[in-house]
């Protein structure tokens, strides 16, 4: 790398366990920094019922009032900033761009994550 490169962007993966609230990722963001998220992968977060695995928009049922995000759909992914909920994905197929300053951590749309199954691949466009 030469000397005066600047680096535009860096693109990063995590896995994201079904089974954990909020899982944090070595990321934080600056001021003004753009970061685009998108996922894919499934995970089971209502092993009892009959909506079955599920992507990043969730299974289609909305979450009661002890989810992480209640009428969002029961386990759709959640995107933390310094621990809060930010904001959740609606599509399998959608792509969220934030903006810093923050800690980024993501999980499972639930009320009860010790009998999920399964893991969430993350992909952060950071620039």
């Amino acid at each position: 790398m030469e000397k005066d490169q600047v680096i535009q962007s860096v693109i990063a993966t995590y896995a994201i366990p079904a089974n954990e609230r909020r899982h944090s990722v070595p990321v934080t963001l600056r001021t003004g920094q753009t970061c685009q998220i998108s996922g894919n992968g499934q995970w089971l977060s209502h092993p009892h019922g009959s909506e079955g695995w599920c992507g990043i928009a969730g299974n289609g049922v909305p979450a009661s009032g002890g989810h992480t995000v209640p009428g969002a759909a029961e386990g759709c992914l959640v995107i933390f900033r310094d621990g809060n909920v930010l904001d959740h994905f609606t599509s399998d197929a959608q792509t969220i761009t934030i903006t810093g300053p923050g800690a980024l951590s993501f999980g499972c749309n639930d009320d009860n994550f010790s009998d999920n199954q399964g893991t969430i691949t993350v992909t952060l466009d950071i620039g």
